[in-house]
């Protein structure tokens, strides 16, 4: 409560300041430097309905990218482009979050209510984004762009199956210099379905427990400086199967400050802290906390031509009670981005960055990116992509420093990617299409793997080399009408991922295997149309068989799900409310992500939200 009360004081006090103009927030500042990449920018509407859902299971329902999700609701890890789960960077606000003694974050400690803004970015995106950024990168930010003064409210509850309940509110305040966003969710499940077992059917008992806040405060100086604040706490208790326990505590902290120094020059400062604690089965501890500063100037030397040059220092503490001892480390990235605009239709982009830590030599960094208007009349446009670039993953801590087990010799992975693709896009007054298709190759060398030893201990090593290859397509149509819209999505993502070779695997016996946990086919698909006041969304979502081991012998079948939606607006004045119902899983069937770790069956869920603004 102390928490809310000093930001509503100090918010509220620096709103009687004098107006200049309306707050600018940028969705996603590294899009024009990422010249060939695929990106996908969520819709405001994906994430207004579902935005009591955790990211793994949203992601899972309404993207390309395939969630391993560890019981319902309990762990949820990524894979992209049939990289690991440690191959996707995740930044919030331009920071990386990642554990950085795990070195990935788990999607189930991310709710979709804390940040207004996801992006997806596929394909390496380590001169972008450092370390990690091998199969890609997801992009959070809490405040979504204020072009107009007010103060708007919003109030959500959901109960469901399952024991099922979340509470959140979130409230916003742009009046001339400032611009507010505070929220607050709550959400538990009880998990009590009906699992199947040896002795017949079991009910599950694997409750949850999460809550959190944020606050976002941006306040322009003046017409040419702004200053921002950004801080998000989120605390989630889980059993997991087999009757452990898992406790997450972690505090974000950034203060950004933006200048523009003339017409053609801006730097960025930015500071940030963060404090991820974990605690598992209440006895081993695991404490990292991280003083980040960013500084990056930006000049364009001519309309045709930009640079953004910058720095990026990061300072671990880690408590691990694994460790000997408490272990320290600092990271420095150095990093240049260009974009240069060779002619109205054909724009290339080099971006470079090196990385500097203690003990190790990070590779460089380079990629080079092109984007060419084949085609543009009309209404109608056709553009040519293409991208090239190295990638790079440091060893987590864990790697180096858990006792029993850590490897001091362990070398960073590295990687080489080249991706290539058509853009179809269509619109006119009433109606919008876009289709996309890429291909992609990746090629990943020391590749880390966990192998038992002789000391009956798990220990990391650099054994796999890797290609990944594929093609990914999407579909967005959309057209709207007098009393309603219409819009229909599709993705469809093929992946193979296989190893080239396993150190000291003399007879090549795993060599062209596909990477356990890495599906071929992907799809996800739906459509959302709207009448007057009443919103029907369908959605369905398929994974296909996956291999257990690198033995390629065990399989989790293939799952095909589908999700419905139904909303209805209640309009009066400045009051809205809405009242809504879901059904997960409408045809009932029985499934497993994870191997024996069954996810519910068909359940329900309704919701009544209310705006005020």
């Amino acid at each position: 409560m102390r928490y809310f009360l000093l930001f509503w004081f100090v918010t509220n006090t620096l709103f009687a300041q004098d107006s200049i103009s309306a707050i600018e927030v940028n969705a996603y500042p590294y899009k024009k430097y990422a010249i060939g990449a695929k990106i996908w920018q969520a819709d405001s509407t994906l994430i207004a309905q579902n935005n009591s859902s955790q990211l793994s299971e949203w992601l899972l329902r309404y993207t390309g990218a395939y969630m391993k999700e560890y019981g319902n609701g309990l762990l949820g890890s990524i894979s992209l482009r049939g990289t690991g789960a440690g191959h996707t960077a995740v930044l919030w606000n331009g920071l990386n979050i990642n554990s950085a003694t795990l070195g990935e974050s788990d999607f189930v400690n991310i709710p979709l209510f804390a940040n207004d803004q996801v992006g997806l970015q596929m394909g390496s995106s380590a001169s972008l984004f450092g370390s990690e950024a091998v199969g890609g990168a997801i992009l959070l930010s809490g405040m979504s762009k204020k072009s107009e003064d007010g103060r708007s409210l919003h109030f959500r509850q959901d109960i469901g199956s399952f024991g099922r309940n979340f509470t959140a509110f979130k409230f916003h305040q742009n009046q001339g210099k400032i611009s507010t966003r505070t929220s607050f969710y709550r959400f538990s499940l009880k998990n009590n379905f009906d699992t199947p077992s040896l002795s017949g059917t079991i009910q599950n008992a694997t409750p949850i427990n999460y809550l959190g806040a944020t606050q976002d405060i941006h306040y322009q100086i003046s017409k040419k400086q702004q200053i921002s604040f950004h801080s998000w706490y989120n605390s989630n208790y889980r059993v997991l199967v087999g009757n452990s326990n898992l406790l997450d505590n972690n505090l974000r902290l950034m203060t950004s400050w933006k200048n523009e120094l003339n017409t053609n020059t801006s730097l960025e400062t930015k500071i940030a802290y963060t404090n991820d604690f974990l605690l598992y089965n209440q006895k081993e501890k695991t404490q990292t906390k991280r003083l980040a500063g960013i500084f990056q100037v930006e000049h364009f030397f001519s309309e045709k031509f930009s640079t953004q040059i910058g720095v990026n220092t990061q300072y671990f503490m880690m408590s691990v009670d694994a460790y000997k001892e408490p272990k320290t480390e600092l990271r420095t990235d150095a990093f240049l981005m260009s974009r240069w605009q060779v002619l109205a239709n054909w724009v290339i982009s080099l971006n470079m960055r090196q990385s500097l830590v203690e003990g190790y030599q990070a590779p460089f960094t380079p990629s080079l990116g092109t984007e060419w208007v084949v085609f543009n009349h009309s209404n109608k446009r056709i553009t040519w992509k293409a991208q090239i670039g190295r990638g790079y993953r440091l060893p987590t801590l864990n790697s180096r420093y858990w006792n029993p087990g850590d490897n001091p010799d362990i070398q960073p992975e590295h990687s080489l990617s080249s991706e290539t693709g058509v853009i179809y896009e269509q619109r006119n007054k009433n109606q919008s299409l876009k289709i996309e298709a890429t291909a992609f190759m990746m090629q990943v060398k020391d590749w880390i793997i966990w192998q038992p030893t002789l000391q009956g201990f798990w220990s990391p090593e650099n054994l796999q080399n890797v290609q990944s290859k594929g093609l990914e397509t999407y579909l967005n149509y959309t057209k709207s009408w007098k009393k309603g819209s219409v819009n229909i999505f599709a993705n469809y993502a093929f992946t193979l991922s296989q190893i080239n070779k396993i150190k000291n695997d003399v007879s090549d016996r795993f060599t062209r295997h596909y990477l356990p946990y890495t599906p071929i086919h992907r799809i996800s698909m739906g459509t959302i149309g709207t009448i007057q006041n009443t919103q029907i969304s369908l959605n369905s979502h398929f994974t296909d068989k996956r291999f257990t081991d690198l033995d390629n012998i065990n399989i989790v079948k293939a799952f095909w799900l589908t999700d419905l939606q139904i909303h209805q607006k209640i309009k009066h004045k400045t009051h809205t409310f809405q009242v809504g119902g879901q059904i997960n899983n409408v045809f009932d069937k029985q499934y497993q992500n994870i191997l024996n770790q069954y996810m519910p069956q068909r359940n329900y869920q309704i919701s009544l939200q209310y705006f005020w603004q």
